[in-house]
């Protein structure tokens, strides 16, 4: 980042333009601009005054949500469960644990291994201000646990272990 304490570098400056404009997406501020507005050196050109312009615009609204992969559960109890919605604003820490809880979901019902990513966030084109976000669901296979082996006890009978476990086999994971 730069500092009073470092010299003046152009490719800095881009890159804190960038973290500034990421930022703002993580507060849903998809729209906003950043832009040098001046440079004033020094007349030694030894210090630099870096005016930055920051028009946030408004928060983004979500127009759509996109659901691709997913058979097992409906799109629409997806949705339903998830705190974000259509027309709210995009929080990208919301959506995590939106995503999060949909993979426990999967789990709890014999998917160990779903795995869900945002495959993009977009503007929709023909709307005023409005995000596309596509999430791709990968729903693994369903684990069936068909038996539990005991090794290594010495004191305790295995169908007690097996009980005390409480998982009979033919059971999902």
């Amino acid at each position: 980042a730069s500092k009073s304490s470092n010299a003046f570098q152009p490719a800095q400056l881009l890159l804190d333009k960038e973290h500034i404009l990421q930022r703002y997406r993580q507060e849903g501020y998809y729209f906003t601009e950043v832009s040098v507005q001046s440079l004033q050196f020094s007349d030694d050109s030894s210090h630099v005054v870096i005016t930055v312009a920051v028009n946030e615009g408004p928060q983004a609204i979500i127009g759509n949500i996109v659901l691709l992969g997913n058979s097992v559960l409906l799109s629409n109890n997806i949705l339903d469960a998830f705190e974000t919605r259509v027309g709210g604003i995009l929080d990208p820490k919301v959506l995590e644990r939106d995503i999060q809880s949909l993979i426990a979901r999967y789990e709890r019902i014999g998917y160990p291994y779903a795995a869900v990513q945002v495959n993009d966030i977009s503007i929709i084109m023909d709307s005023s201000q409005q995000l596309r976000v596509q999430l791709s669901i990968d729903e693994g296979v369903k684990v069936t646990i068909n038996e539990v082996r005991v090794q290594g006890n010495k004191e305790t009978s295995e169908h007690v272990i097996v009980r005390e476990a409480r998982v009979a086999p033919p059971e999902l994971y």
